[in-house]
């Protein structure tokens, strides 16, 4: 497992990373990184198969967590990333990164809808199973193409489900949002059937450009989206 991008990330940057969002308790992990072997499957199916619209590209990220994914994506060549997510511990910190080493990244503590108030366009969305946790999701990707090219979206799709379904889990969990809002946080998830998101691009007048599987029990799907394929789609929310 060498890759001069996760070499780089790991001796120069991660340290860092890790105590702008931690702080003091993290300092042995800090230390002590080391990139996994489930963090490269996640940098080669999130970075590595999309270097044609990361490289030279404006980001925007939904959910970025940590940031990690998305520092690795500068370093492969984007040109910005905007993290927009909503803890502001994950916010904070990613902000202090970024101006402790000079990063074109930058991170709004907001929900998803936001996206649609920063009054800007971008080349890419990056919606790393982040988006489906809200039930108005679905219309949420129909208004993609108003603000950005390609939309990378990855989901985890549920073959017992029949073929173009989809069905909503909801269960209470105070870690969602980590006490943002409330004490007690209400989390939704829609689980998708084979074949779902693909209907449901072809509604918008999307087109999958790529489409790959990950290996695993439970597994992920990879959509790489052209949203600008048929603007004159009259299906477009």
């Amino acid at each position: 497992m060498v890759d001069k991008v996760l070499d780089i990330f790991q001796k120069n940057y991660a340290p860092d990373l890790i105590d702008c969002i931690w702080g003091n308790d993290a300092q042995l992990y800090a230390e002590d990184f080391f990139v996994t072997d489930r963090m490269y499957n996640k940098y080669n199916n999130h970075i590595l198969k999309n270097l044609q619209h990361i490289q030279g590209k404006n980001i925007v990220s939904i959910g970025s967590h940590t940031g990690w994914l998305e520092v690795l994506a500068l370093l492969s060549g984007a040109n910005s990333v905007v993290c927009i997510e909503p803890r502001k511990k994950f916010t904070d910190g990613i902000q202090k990164f970024a101006k402790n080493n000079s990063l074109s990244i930058s991170a709004i503590c907001n929900f998803h809808n936001h996206l649609f108030d920063i009054g800007r366009k971008f080349d890419t969305v990056f919606a790393f199973n982040s988006i489906g946790h809200s039930l108005d999701w679905m219309t949420y990707v129909g208004k993609l193409h108003t603000v950005a090219k390609h939309l990378v979206f990855v989901k985890g799709v549920w073959k017992d489900l029949p073929n173009n379904s989809i069905r909503l889990e909801q269960h209470n969990d105070s870690n969602i949002w980590g006490g943002l809002r409330t004490q007690q946080a209400t989390a939704l998830n829609f689980h998708l059937g084979q074949g779902f998101f693909e209907l449901l691009c072809k509604c918008f007048g999307y087109k999958i450009v790529q489409h790959w599987e990950d290996v695993a029990k439970q597994p992920n799907q990879y959509y790489v989206v052209d949203l600008q394929a048929d603007l004159n789609k009259t299906t477009h929310a």
